[in-house]
């Protein structure tokens, strides 16, 4: 009869920090980090946010360590966007800042938005890629919205006054109006 250990151990090193570990596609924890493992080939693959997942295959020894310290593949870039003075910056539907936004971004296609009161919004789509580190963006200007106002009265020459400010007597047309 033999009695051997009938597992052995595996570590994960601090290369991957931070890297959700699996073993045999069961989590095991966030490395870095040592496991005692059943002897024998297993599937390990670790997975990190903003970073290409790691597989490989090991084989555990009894009573002995086997040491992994992969070298994870970023897979995302620095993004900065710059918007109008005041503009809201609005990356897939969520408010990242205002004025501007640095950070960072997996690859991928966004939809990146400007928005400000009394402004047409801005929206275009821009895909993050492998090939590029950096992406600096800036928004068109914002379109202010404009309108003609028309104001009549009976009797006529009433004072108009907006916004407690008088700008004269009826009838009148008022161009250009921001909203």
């Amino acid at each position: 009869v033999d009695l051997s250990k009938a597992y052995g151990y595996l570590e994960i090193g601090a290369s991957a920090s931070g890297a959700d570990v699996y073993v045999d596609g069961e989590l095991k924890g966030t490395a870095p980090l040592r496991l005692e493992v059943l002897s024998g080939v297993h599937d390990v693959r670790l997975i990190k946010e903003m970073h290409a997942p790691y597989n490989q295959r090991i084989t555990i020894k009894d009573d002995k360590t086997e040491k992994i310290a992969p070298a994870l593949i970023a897979n995302y870039a620095d993004v900065k966007v710059t918007g109008d003075n005041g503009a809201e910056i609005w990356i897939d539907m969520k408010k990242v800042g205002t004025d501007q936004w640095t950070g960072k971004l997996g690859y991928g296609l966004y939809t990146i938005e400007a928005r400000k009161d009394g402004h047409r919004s801005i929206k275009i789509s821009h895909e993050v890629t492998e090939n590029r580190t950096t992406h600096t963006l800036t928004l068109p200007e914002l379109e202010a919205i404009t309108g003609t106002l028309v104001i009549e009265s009976d009797p006529v020459l009433a004072d108009i006054y907006i916004d407690g400010v008088h700008v004269g007597k009826t009838p009148r047309r008022l161009h250009c109006l921001r909203s």
